[in-house]
């Protein structure tokens, strides 16, 4: 509108009208685009929330199934430091193999769908993610 209203100030004084209908359109688009932005933001919010739940009630229940292991362990000799050590490592290897699957099937889905999108769409993107998509 900016560039609408110069051209018409370079223009003079005279009886013209400039309308940008698509201009219209662009703002009931960047609206929708914006509510759709909205919708991803809480369904990722709300999967990040979900994963976390998930791992702390599997460390949980792991840690309550073991505890008169661990409870061996330290009358053995194993010392407190350790067993938060155990606890962390065991942690890891509930998210690591999951963040290693999570990654590979994007991958598979985003090729499936470059696919898609390059056959019936006509449109081009990269298939493979970014290192800046990760965080």
């Amino acid at each position: 509108m900016n560039h609408m209203s110069f051209a018409e100030d370079s223009l003079g004084y005279f009886p013209i009208n400039l309308d940008a209908f698509i201009l219209q359109d662009f703002k009931l688009l960047e609206i929708s685009v914006t509510f759709l932005q909205l919708v991803f933001n809480l369904v990722m919010l709300l999967l990040c929330a979900i994963s976390v739940l998930l791992v702390y009630s599997l460390l949980m229940f792991s840690v309550e199934s073991k505890s008169f292991d661990l409870g061996v362990m330290r009358m053995v000799g194993l010392s407190k430091k350790n067993v938060i050590w155990l606890i962390v490592y065991q942690g890891f290897m509930f998210v690591v193999p999951s963040i290693i699957c999570g990654f590979t099937v994007s991958i598979v889905f985003l090729q499936v769908a470059k696919h898609f999108m390059e056959n019936n769409l006509h449109i081009d993107f990269e298939a493979i993610p970014s290192f800046f998509s990760v965080s």
